[in-house]
């Protein structure tokens, strides 16, 4: 058994290709043609810091974060769906970052490239909350 990673409009274009036998992906945007079995249902969900006003409830209404900036996952179809949930709440978000794929966050130079940028987005939502900017370093790996 192998594994394939990619967007999930490639790893569509893989099994149609019959280049992959099976994917495990959302039901979004998928070709009427496909079979498919429902595995589990996931709730659109948002990550903020542990200081933000919204972090320790467990539901809100995304329009709550109309304000905030974004960090966009711009991989097809999930970047259009995050828009069209926006939109479906009333706003369009303030995409400040993107990215073709979340785990490229995840290495270490990919991590260091991004921290400047990042801590400037902190900074930001400190300022927008009316709360002190941090000043210690939250970077560790």
């Amino acid at each position: 058994m192998s594994f394939a990673e990619d967007t999930q409009d490639r790893l569509q274009q893989r099994l149609t290709a019959a280049e992959l036998d099976l994917l495990v992906v959302y039901d979004l945007d998928l070709s009427p043609a496909l079979a498919r079995t429902a595995i589990a249902h996931r709730a659109p969900f948002a990550l903020v810091a542990a200081e933000h006003p919204i972090a320790a409830r467990r539901e809100i209404e995304l329009a709550e974060l109309a304000d905030e900036p974004m960090v966009l996952l711009d991989a097809p179809p999930s970047s259009a769906h995050a828009l069209g949930l926006c939109a479906d709440a009333g706003f369009t978000p303030r995409v400040r970052f993107r990215t073709g794929n979340i785990d490229e966050w995840e290495s270490e130079e990919s991590f260091h490239a991004f921290k400047a940028e990042a801590q400037e987005l902190i900074a930001e939502m400190a300022r927008l909350r009316g709360a002190p900017v941090p000043t210690d370093s939250i970077w560790r790996m």
